[in-house]
Formats: structure tokens, C-alpha cells, sequence
């Protein structure tokens, strides 16, 4: 019985640290889409600017 509580453990831990590096690649990949999207704002502010001095 203590054995299998332990493999029970085990394998909550396991499966903890494979959510956590799951969890860990979507911030990740999170990250990468708010910078792409901060630059593409930046950009298109500046694009604005331009042409509001156009006008």
C-alpha cells in the first residue's frame, strides 16, 4: 500500500512538472505575439503620424 501510494506521488509529480513546461511554452509563445503586436502598433503609429502630417 505505501508503495503504490508513493508511485501515485510519482506520478503527480510527473505529470505537475510536464503542465508546468507546457504552461512555461505558451507563456512563451505569449510573449512572442505581444512583442510582434507592440511592434506592428508601433509601426502603424508611426505610419499615422505621417500621414496626419500630410494632411
Amino acid at each position: 500500500n505505501g508503495e503504490e501510494a508513493e508511485a501515485n506521488i510519482e506520478q503527480l509529480m510527473v505529470s505537475m512538472l510536464e503542465e508546468r513546461d507546457k504552461l512555461q511554452e505558451k507563456l512563451r509563445e505569449t510573449e512572442d505575439i505581444l512583442n510582434t503586436s507592440q511592434q506592428k502598433l508601433t509601426e502603424t503609429e508611426k505610419e499615422r503620424d505621417i500621414l496626419l502630417r500630410q494632411l
